[in-house]
């Protein structure tokens, strides 16, 4: 089932949670929502829901104007981050609720509902717990029956809702590529809330990054990384140095405050995408110098941190097999030099 949102605005008193928010999101899409806390993304999985009602916009599903549509006639499976399992009834009777309360007419025959519960948890590979309670499962088994649950009534949509929030991070990879799997599987489309730039850049077949209830870009994880819209983006997507500086005639100046803003810029620059250098040749141009503040680790994504000759702190990645960590004392003085295809500028005034 296809979504489109409209220009849907909503506020909570004084408070905007949505300010004039579009989004179209085609049959069989996996999207997540990502942004920081108050970004409006909950609030919008909530209005595709029928949970909340946006103030001004229309939202319809395959071309269907669903604001008027209850949250069963919506057709909608939703999985909360909490679970929210019954505590009293088994893992089977908490599958099967959904389907019970349907009406006579269209309800299922115990037999007919028995074998599509137990379908479901072959599906999500925890059929032999059907006897259990959620007391007794661990937290990412008490998940995947979160999921069975939500699909159990056949879903049009299933939107979820940091579904790994409450869960460790060995647990989270692990059902981060379970849940892609099965949405391939089931090609149910998907709407997924997170707060986690890995697991939407990993999951998701689009990325829509929020902030202060808008969208700030709306793309594939690959153009979110690479092609950043906005300098918001770029931070919130992965680790950035900032440095402040200017340009001048066509090259970057850092560490030199300019008097006005007519030539001011931020550069933001991945550590990954400057390197780090224990000597330089005196006719070599192209580096700054930077004095070593403290090894940050010595895993495989090993960084420095330094500062800068003009005193502005940031890190380097460094390859372990192609340094000496024994050179990398604190105090040492190094030079680093930039990739300038990765450097993003911002003029001051925005």
């Amino acid at each position: 089932m296809s979504i489109e949102i409209h220009g849907v605005s909503k506020q909570f008193g004084q408070f905007s949670a949505l300010n004039n928010v579009s989004l179209s999101i085609p049959a069989g899409e996996f999207v997540a929502l990502l942004g920081p806390s108050g970004s409006g993304k909950t609030t919008l999985l909530r209005m595709i829901a029928g949970l909340d009602t946006p103030n001004v916009g229309r939202l319809l599903v395959n071309g269907v104007d669903i604001q008027e549509q209850s949250v069963r006639e919506r057709g909608v499976g939703f999985v909360f981050q909490h679970y929210a399992l019954f505590r009293h009834m088994t893992v089977f009777e908490n599958i099967a609720f959904g389907l019970r309360i349907k009406p006579k007419s269209v309800r299922l025959t115990d037999t007919a509902i028995h074998e599509k519960v137990m379908s479901l948890l072959g599906l999500v590979q925890l059929d032999w717990l059907a006897d259990r309670f959620p007391s007794q499962l661990s937290g990412g088994q008490r998940q995947r029956i979160a999921l069975a649950r939500a699909l159990a009534v056949e879903p049009k949509l299933l939107l979820l809702d940091e579904p790994f929030g409450a869960l460790d991070s060995n647990i989270r990879k692990e059902l981060r590529s379970w849940l892609r799997g099965l949405h391939d599987r089931l090609g149910i489309t998907s709407v997924f809330v997170t707060h986690d730039v890995d697991e939407a850049m990993e999951m998701a077949d689009r990325v829509v990054v929020m902030k202060d209830g808008r969208i700030e870009q709306d793309a594939s994880p690959e153009i979110i990384y690479h092609q950043p819209a906005n300098s918001f983006v770029y931070r919130f997507i992965g680790n950035v140095n900032l440095f402040h500086g200017r340009i001048d005639e066509q090259a970057q100046r850092f560490g030199q405050r300019p008097v006005g803003h007519s030539d001011a810029v931020r550069a933001y620059i991945r550590p990954s995408s400057m390197q780090l250098h224990l000597a330089v040749d005196n006719s070599s141009s192209g580096f700054f110098g930077a004095t070593i503040k403290r090894l940050l680790n010595h895993g495989l994504n090993a960084r420095v941190e330094l500062i800068s000759e003009w005193g502005e702190v940031f890190e380097v990645a460094v390859d372990p097999a192609k340094i000496d960590f024994s050179n990398l004392t604190p105090g040492r003085a190094v030079f680093v030099s930039v990739d300038q295809s990765k450097v993003y500028y911002e003029d001051f005034s925005i």
